[in-house]
């Protein structure tokens, strides 16, 4: 928005700005049980621990990639949903409120 003030001829323009404030969230990534997975975050492999920044509101795609003889057991987080749900491999979330996203593992196991 721009407008203009007259004052005994001299003319003075004024600008008026729009600020839009945005909360910014932190979100803290890692496995529980080192080395059992690699954490794909929007598209790319992270090395754990991990943080990053966000806006809030922001969608991040989380993907859980196991290594052999480990199993995908659930995704943790304190404040933010994951979708579909915890129990899926690949999901998403949104960054709502600073959080951690635990990737959590089991050792793969079989019973005779």
């Amino acid at each position: 928005t721009t407008s203009g003030f007259i004052i005994d001829g001299c003319d003075t323009a004024f600008v008026d700005s729009v600020v839009h404030q945005k909360l910014g969230v932190q979100i803290n990534y890692n496995i529980n049980n080192p080395g059992t997975a690699t954490f794909t975050i929007d598209g790319v492999v992270q090395a754990m621990p991990y943080s990053q920044n966000y806006w809030a509101g922001e969608t991040i795609s989380i993907v859980a990639n196991m290594q052999p003889n480990w199993l995908f057991s659930k995704w943790r987080t304190y404040s933010n949903s994951v979708l579909p749900n915890v129990n899926s491999i690949t999901a998403t979330f949104v960054a709502n409120a600073s959080d951690s996203c635990m990737l959590v593992t089991d050792f793969l196991k079989a019973f005779i």
